[in-house]
């Protein structure tokens, strides 16, 4: 129980009981707990921060994880295309849709590596680089 001051309290009452079950007595111990009471409160705060420090290094390589795995799709699908590019006169019907899929292609290159930023400056991870199997 916490009293208006702050500080917390541990009661226990004991009812004492004669041979013919008659009341005799009452026993009451009375401790103050606030300095364990706040102990337990700042140790489940750690534990709290914790778990969250845990959630964010998992994010953090998951989000490393994946865009090494989207930077492994995108570099065909850039190179390929800057080569189609190049070969397709300017004149080229085939030229304008070309040019969109690299524009696509240059922003979506631009999210990994806001991606890859995000899992390196993680302020949470343990570790800096993230490597992954392609």
């Amino acid at each position: 129980m916490q009293t208006p001051d702050g500080r917390y309290w541990f009661n226990r009452g004991f009812l004492l009981i004669n041979e013919e079950g008659s009341v005799f007595a009452l026993v009451e111990f009375t401790m103050e707990i606030t300095r364990q009471k706040k102990i337990e409160e700042a140790t489940e705060k750690l534990q709290e921060q914790f778990y969250q420090s845990q959630k964010m290094e998992s994010i953090g390589r998951l989000a490393g994880g994946i865009a090494h795995d989207l930077n492994n799709l995108l570099s065909p699908i850039l190179g390929y295309g800057e080569m189609v590019l190049d070969d397709t006169p300017e004149e080229d019907f085939r030229r304008q849709p070309v040019e969109a899929i690299l524009s696509a292609g240059k922003r979506a290159q631009a999210l990994v590596r806001q991606l890859l930023a995000f899992s390196r400056n993680n302020p949470f991870s343990s570790s800096r680089s993230i490597s992954t199997a392609s």
